[in-house]
């Protein structure tokens, strides 16, 4: 793709505003203003990304923070009301300056109508209908790019994200650390589920804390979670997230109904679609029990804690067991002797012994 004449000047352009915050950041040793520093990170995480970005993309990677020091967080009041009102103000602010300085040094108007919805992670306009933010340009200018495909927004916008995710993990994730204490793994969860396999797959390459990585390894297992779920077309939605949280503080597999009981803004209809869409995505597996509610519990390769099942037939509950090293030895080679004879393949083993607990045999 030829460079645009406007590309260079434009970004020198959003470097020298950004260049004026008043907030310095240590930068391998020295002290630079943080939004210019932020903008550096984006362009350099882009080029490892996608080397061959439109220029709208590295647009939106140099201006997302767009010096965003002059809308403070601080003027707004405390709580989420108080935060979306500074966004919407930031974002305006965002938009009119933006534009307005790519207008100024040529940039044609599609692409800063581009730029706009990258920067907003929003659809395209006939996908979206009037809302999302736009940015508009001041006088249209020629264009000397071909203009980008129609379906090719949907992996800017998620190559934009996962820009900004690997910053901030590489910028903020210390101090986020530190802020947030025992609920930043809650942020790096969540931070981690808006970034693509692509995106994600670039983490061990990032400039990170010790203190920082030790907290994305431990989110691992919800980094398979989302992997599996989007291979299935689904997300790891709040919903979900929450039914997982459940299952894996039970310690046990758990029934429709006990979950309910947990939980009691969960929906039964939504919990029950929730539980077959992470079933069939390979995150949740269903115990089989007999009784009248069948039992869920997370699938074994996410926990890492291999057991079989004790099951009460009479009121269905299920006890996780796990045996001798030696005898699980002894176990899966007899199991793969009979499944050899069968000409079958093995993938995973669990045994359920089925029969009554001491409940049941108490009550008999």
């Amino acid at each position: 793709m030829r460079t645009p004449a406007w590309l260079g000047a434009a970004i020198e352009a959003i470097d020298a505003a950004n260049a004026q915050d008043p907030t310095l950041v240590d930068d391998a040793g020295v002290a630079r203003p943080k939004e210019l520093v932020h903008a550096e990170h984006m362009t350099a995480w882009l080029d490892r990304l996608d080397p061959d970005a439109s220029p709208a993309q590295r647009l939106a990677a140099r201006a997302h923070h767009f010096r965003r020091w002059t809308v403070p967080r601080s003027e707004f009041p405390d709580g989420r009301a108080g935060y979306l009102r500074w966004r919407k103000q930031a974002r305006q602010r965002h938009a009119e300056e933006v534009s307005a300085l790519l207008s100024d040094h040529g940039v044609p108007a599609e692409v800063i109508d581009e730029v706009g919805r990258i920067v907003a992670k929003a659809p395209r306009r006939s996908e979206r209908g009037d809302s999302g933010l736009k940015l508009t340009a001041s006088e249209p200018h020629s264009v000397d790019i071909d203009p980008p495909q129609a379906d090719s927004l949907e992996a800017e916008v998620q190559t934009h994200e996962d820009c900004l995710c690997l910053t901030f993990f590489e910028l903020q994730g210390l101090d986020t650390a530190a802020r947030l204490g025992d609920k930043a793994a809650e942020v790096v969860a969540k931070t981690l589920e808006k970034m693509s396999a692509h995106g994600r797959s670039h983490l061990d390459r990032a400039d990170l804390d010790p203190a920082v990585r030790e907290l994305i390894s431990s989110a691992q297992s919800t980094v398979e979670i989302i992997e599996r779920l989007a291979d299935a077309d689904q997300r790891f939605t709040a919903q979900r997230r929450r039914i997982v949280s459940l299952l894996l503080g039970a310690g046990r597999p758990v029934s429709m109904p006990e979950l309910l009981d947990a939980d009691p803004d969960l929906a039964q209809s939504s919990v029950y679609r929730n539980l077959v869409v992470l079933e069939q995505a390979g995150v949740v597996l269903r115990v089989v029990t007999g009784s009248e509610f069948t039992r869920y519990e997370l699938a074994e390769d996410l926990t890492g804690h291999h057991h079989h099942h004790l099951v009460c037939v009479v009121c269905g509950k299920v006890d996780d067991v796990t045996v001798p090293d030696a005898l699980e030895r002894q176990l899966e080679a007899t199991l793969s002797a009979l499944a050899e004879a069968h000409g079958f393949a093995i993938d995973d083993h669990r045994l359920d012994a089925l029969g009554r607990c001491a409940a049941c045999i108490a009550t008999a």
